[in-house]
Parts: structure tokens; sequence; C-alpha cells
């Protein structure tokens, strides 16, 4: 974060007492909330500093005798503890599985991507930790709860399967000021259960403010704007992720993309020609030799730093050799892609 702290996404085991779900195993006696945490780093350990729980933010219409009990479809701003949107984590304790995490400077506020709801939630940073335990406070006087949640109507009850857009996604980012489309939303949607084919794509939504006050536009009985994403890539035959990965705007206003379960990193036009692309040549036995068929070569994610990035300030960038053994091998029919002092070569 600007002011030096880091944000984290955590896990936190709660008894499964009282937690009523058709999804989750009912022989289990505990269950995985999700926990944001902010950090305060020091010379030598750090220092919780503000905290926010989606256990305090659930929503209930099962028994009516529990204190989170309420009709759904009437408070978008909770969690529904009884859904699920499938996806290999649909069945076990880890029933949100957030994801991703990115913060906002200029709104103060953190923006979570959920797999287990197929859906990116925003929520208030202004407040206190007591105030995000609660439904009140902070600028928007909101507490904790969603300010904003995209990607699957069908969670909150404002919609069904035809409306959503969203499955399985990963890294949730908001797009920086002086990018173009700065100020929206980028996606990677990994397309798990999507019809018409599990194929991947990246999004960008452009979600509906009150005049650029931070609050989110929201009408009675309707879901959250946007009903579409105003710009996506695609190819439904070759783009195809069905875990991790992730997508970054650059600042010559092209798009990296890394498909993650193949390692295979990309850089796409805004007209969405391929001008460069990598193939990690590492995996889960080490480096590989030049022309292996290469598979397991996971990437949770890839980031470009620009060379006037802050941290190369007074240092000296010198290309080095190619990461793979035996580089200049010539006779395979799916080479690898190696970088040699930032030049892409095949």
């Amino acid at each position: 974060m600007p002011n030096g702290n880091i944000l984290a996404i955590v896990w936190e085991k709660r008894t499964a007492d009282n937690f009523s779900s058709a999804f989750t195993d009912p022989n289990a006696t505990s269950i995985w909330t999700e926990k944001i945490i902010e950090i305060q780093p020091n010379a030598t350990s750090a220092t919780i500093v503000w905290e926010w729980n989606a256990w305090d933010h659930l929503i209930q219409q099962a028994d009516p005798a529990k204190s989170n009990y309420g009709i759904v479809k009437d408070h978008p701003e909770r969690i529904a503890q009884n859904y699920s949107s499938g996806g290999s984590y649909s069945q076990t304790i880890d029933w949100i599985h957030l994801n991703s995490i990115d913060y906002n400077a200029e709104l103060d506020q953190i923006m979570v991507s959920s797999y287990g709801f197929s859906e990116i939630w925003i929520i208030d940073h202004s407040t206190t930790t007591q105030q995000a335990a609660s439904s009140t406070g902070g600028k928007h006087n909101k507490g904790g709860d969603l300010l904003y949640r995209w990607g699957n109507p069908l969670a909150y009850q404002r919609g069904d399967s035809t409306d959503r857009m969203l499955f399985h996604q990963h890294n949730a980012t908001w797009i920086p000021k002086g990018y173009s489309d700065e100020g929206k939303i980028m996606i990677f949607n990994n397309g798990i259960g999507r019809p018409g084919g599990n194929y991947s794509s990246i999004d960008i939504i452009n979600p509906q403010m009150v005049a650029k006050t931070g609050s989110y536009a929201l009408q009675a009985t309707k879901a959250f704007a946007p009903s579409r994403p105003v710009w996506s890539y695609k190819d439904p035959e070759n783009f195809k992720a069905p875990n991790i990965s992730g997508a970054q705007r650059l600042p010559n206003g092209n798009t990296l993309i890394c498909n993650g379960p193949y390692g295979h990193f990309f850089e796409i036009t805004p007209q969405k020609k391929v001008v460069w692309q990598y193939k990690s040549p590492v995996w889960h036995t080490g480096v590989a030799t030049q022309g292996t068929t290469i598979m397991g070569n996971f990437v949770f994610r890839c980031t470009l730093y620009p060379p006037e990035y802050s941290a190369f300030t007074g240092k000296k960038l010198i290309g080095s050799e190619p990461i793979e053994l035996n580089a200049e091998a010539t006779n395979s029919q799916q080479p690898l892609r190696s970088v040699r002092n930032g030049i892409g070569l095949q």
C-alpha cells in the first residue's frame, strides 16, 4: 500500500456449529472463513493494524432463529452463506476461496476475487476494525458490508444463470491512473463451467459509480451494473486456463496475459493481436532442456516491471543467457521461448 503497509488474505478457522449450509460437508467440525488484514511492518516483525472478516457479513434465510437471518435478495451487501457457484472448492470447507486482492488508494477501497462465488467484491477501507465488523461507519456508512459485487447476480438472488458473467475468476485489479481504461476493472475470467465451453477470457468492466463519489449505483431488485464487460479478449479454441492465471494492463496500452497452467505469457494489443510471447521452461523437475515437450510448468501470475520501476533506480540492468538448457537446439517442433537481452527468441 502507499503507506508501506501490506494487505493480505488469510483463512480463519471457525467452528461449523450454527453454520447451516447445503454445500459444506455435514460431518465437518470446522470451516474456513476469509479475513483481510493490513500489516504494518517494522524492523523485526509486524503489527496488524486493521482487519475485515467475511464472517461478520453473512446472511442466511433458512433459520429465522439465527441472528444473521434475512432475505438474501433484500441484502446485496451481505454474503449468502448457503450459496456456492460450484467448482473445485464448492464441496469443501474452503467455500469462499478468495484468490486475489487489490487496493485503490484514490477510493480507499479493497477489491477481492471469490472463486467460490464467481464474484468480485469491493469493501470500504476507510473504516476502523470495529466498524469493519459492522454495517455502519466509514466514508460510505456501510461498515464492512459489500459496497459492490459483480459477476454472478444469482449469488444474491438478483439474477439467474443467464446473468452470470464470471466463472471461477482470478486476479481482479483496478487499471492504474494514466493507463488505457484507467479506473476500470480487469479480470482474468478462467471460464470453468461457462456455457458454450470452458474457455478463458480477459474481461474489463466499468462499474457504475455515483458522481465519482466511490459509491456504486444499484436499483431496487436489480443487480449491480454493468450487465456485460466493456471489452473482452478470448480465443475459445486456444486460450483455456482452468485455474490460477492473471492479466496486466501495460503502459503502452497492451495487455500482458499469464496462462498459468501452461506457463505461457503473451502480450496483445488493444486490437487483440499477439505481439510477444514466452513459455516458462521451469517445471517440477527443475529447468527443462530446449526442445522438451514440457508440462506442469505452472505459473500463478506474471508481472511486467518497466525499466523506470522505482526499485531499479541506481541499478544497471544486464541481460543474461536463456533460462532453459541447450537453448540453441533447433530440432524441436515445439521449441521453448526464451529471452536474451530483452528480445524474445524462438
